[in-house]
């Protein structure tokens, strides 16, 4: 088995490209779980707080934040 600079840049392209497809691959599933999870937020509000509704932004902001109320 011999290494020449063209088997090497081959080699290199082949796995750059391998990455790059893996990487597109696996950002696919957080986005659609993120969806997922946005869409059940909305459909939660919308039915339990129909009548009360003025600032949905402001309810989805809320809803899907990571920082949870320091209320002591």
């Amino acid at each position: 088995f011999r290494v020449t600079s063209e088997n090497f840049i081959f080699r290199v392209r082949r796995i750059s490209r391998s990455l790059h497809k893996g990487t597109e691959i696996s950002l696919q599933f957080p986005n659609s779980y993120l969806r997922e999870i946005g869409f059940s937020i909305l459909t939660n509000i919308k039915t339990k707080k129909r009548e009360s509704l003025r600032n949905l932004d402001e309810e989805m902001r809320v809803a899907i934040s990571n920082i949870r109320p320091n209320i002591g």
